[in-house]
């Protein structure tokens, strides 16, 4: 029998990460592809449905300090902020 089983663990005081480098971060992104309470799930969601979601999740993400302040950006604005800004669309 196999000794090494991998085990989910979503208890974030159990995560191990080590300090980064802030020089190699440039940014990062934050990718919610789960259901909200009381919306089905993606593919079953209606366009007004989706801005309802995009909305509460704006919200809270005002909420963010430290290290998890930034700003937000659509994900279909992001390439003209990019440009406008003269940053790699790389």
């Amino acid at each position: 029998m196999h000794e090494n089983k991998f085990v989910s663990d979503w208890n974030i005081n159990n995560l191990n990460f080590k300090p980064f480098d802030e020089k190699y971060v440039k940014s990062t992104r934050i990718r919610f592809a789960r259901n909200f309470k009381g919306y089905p799930l993606g593919a079953s969601q209606t366009v007004f449905q989706r801005k309802e979601i995009e909305d509460k999740a704006i919200e809270a993400f005002k909420t963010f300090d430290g290290d998890l302040a930034g700003k937000y950006f659509k994900f279909g604005d992001l390439k003209n902020t990019l440009a406008k800004n003269g940053k790699s669309q790389a």
